[in-house]
């Protein structure tokens, strides 16, 4: 995917088949959303973006 796929999606907001976690810290919460995905029609796992605003805060390691 490209950084111009990813501004395109992101103000779109989250929906069935596009999640945004804010950080990858919490394995729990990130296989439930890879499980529900698998569940079903597939879907992005967006790692970086507030999930409650959209805004994109990015990854430090």
């Amino acid at each position: 995917m490209t950084a111009n796929e990813l501004k395109h999606i992101i103000p779109q907001g989250e929906t069935t088949v596009v999640q945004f976690k804010k950080q990858a810290d919490d394995a729990y919460k990130m296989g439930t959303e890879m499980v529900a995905f698998c569940n079903s029609q597939g879907g992005l796992l967006i790692i970086g973006v507030d999930d409650k605003t959209g805004a994109i805060i990015g990854l430090t390691f």
